[in-house]
């Protein structure tokens, strides 16, 4: 399991080169649906109403994931990176290119039965 983690953390650290910083990017395993992971994402970059950038991230997952690594995935959420429920993650762990494991917590109005934070950090909009 902690190889799995640590793919998708080298994955993230991959889109962050290429994209820019994420705000966001977590695995979660829900206390309803413990059988999958959701990959929960948010940047100033990403956009929940564009649909090439979570064909983008999805693309980079199943290219780089074994098919059994990338069935391991349930959902893939695009999160907005400015959203005030943020801080609760934020509050919850302060980390870029890491690996924060959390269990049993509340988070965006969903409760973790286990999960690994690799990034949350507040970012600046974009410039113009």
């Amino acid at each position: 399991m902690k190889q799995f983690v640590r793919k998708i953390a080298a994955l993230e650290e991959a889109m962050s080169a290429e994209r820019g910083p994420f705000t966001f990017f977590a695995l979660f395993l829900r206390e309803s649906f413990t059988l999958k992971w959701d990959l929960l994402v948010a940047a100033p970059w990403l956009s929940r109403s564009r649909k090439e950038d979570l064909e983008y991230v999805i693309g980079v997952l199943q290219s780089n994931l074994t098919k059994k690594e990338f069935l391991e995935l349930g959902r893939t959420i695009i999160l907005d990176w400015d959203h005030p429920r943020m801080e609760e993650a934020f509050e919850l762990a302060d980390v870029e290119h890491g690996l924060v494991e959390v269990r049993d917590e509340d988070i965006l109005g969903q409760t973790i039965k286990r999960g690994y934070i690799i990034t949350s950090k507040r970012r600046q909009p974009l410039a113009a």
